[in-house]
């Protein structure tokens, strides 16, 4: 398919539904994994800032503290590494289940050799996020310093807000092409360079379509919010599987295509709009 055939909101929903009533144990224990894994942060430390004491008097409670926050870390640790091994597995289980439409919990614990490739991916996109929220750091910080030294306050929020209104669409730009990652080292088995190479160039001319296809996704998986909370791990799990239904039909070619059990082996299932021929990388 085209990228934008197969990044449309509309038609992605309608096959992840497809998939999530075809295999809804595997699909919507690992979707409502992730969800939780990456959903936002899970600990708020409270760190006090009023400088070093020697009261002994406080020292089991701040040597109880330090134990509480090392355990939040070695826990937080625990759930980065879990993602990390559902963000390979779980595009491989919707893969299974678009080509026959099966698939099962074991799936999602099965990472093969790739788990490493996984998680030095994870962490060179983290870098690189990183890295780009520096510029706006350092900017907004020169904003109110400046401001500071000639005594406006006013002067320093209006050029911060200018230098938000900057970076925002920076950001997005590499936000965007780097985002279909994860995909490229879970189905197409690409080492951490090679997939971001392989997302950028995948969304090169298309990142207007990606970033309406992720933002109706996003609202799509808020309104699950309005169903007692709960619904938002079903609107989250049809998300997941809508993205990585979408890059399995923008990368797999026509013919293997055609023998998938979403095209051929489900009643009622919709072929007219026949695939086209995918995306190669261009460098």
């Amino acid at each position: 398919m085209s990228f934008q055939q197969a990044f449309s909101p509309v038609r992605a929903f309608g096959e992840s539904w497809r998939i999530l009533l075809q295999a809804p144990v595997a699909m919507l224990v690992g979707g409502v994994a992730l969800v939780i894994l990456t959903g936002g942060d899970v600990f708020e430390l409270e760190w006090d800032d009023s400088g070093p004491r020697l009261d002994w008097d406080e020292l089991p409670g701040l040597l109880l503290g330090s134990v509480f926050e090392l355990a939040a870390c070695i826990v937080a640790l625990g759930f980065f590494l879990c993602a990390c091994l559902l963000a390979l597995t779980y595009p491989r289980a919707v893969e299974r289940v678009v080509k026959n439409g099966e698939a099962s919990v074991s799936d999602l614990l099965s990472p093969g050799g790739d788990f490493l490739t996984m998680l030095l991916t994870q962490v060179i996109v983290g870098v690189l996020f990183v890295i780009g929220m520096l510029p706006l750091v350092v900017g907004i910080a020169s904003a109110f310093g400046v401001g500071s030294v000639f005594g406006a306050p006013a002067l320093g929020g209006v050029g911060a807000a200018l230098i938000l209104v900057v970076w925002i669409p920076a950001w997005l730009y590499v936000y965007l092409g780097v985002r279909l990652t994860e995909q490229a080292v879970a189905l197409e088995r690409l080492d951490p360079i090679a997939a971001i190479r392989r997302s950028w160039s995948l969304v090169r001319g298309n990142r207007w379509q990606l970033f309406v296809y992720l933002f109706v996704l996003t609202v799509f998986q808020l309104l699950g919010v309005l169903a007692c909370i709960v619904g938002v791990f079903v609107t989250g799990t049809m998300k997941l599987v809508s993205i990585n239904e979408s890059y399995l039909r923008l990368v797999r070619s026509s013919d293997e295509q055609l023998t998938w059990w979403l095209d051929v082996g489900a009643p009622g299932a919709s072929t007219a709009s026949g695939p086209m021929e995918p995306h190669e990388p261009t460098g």
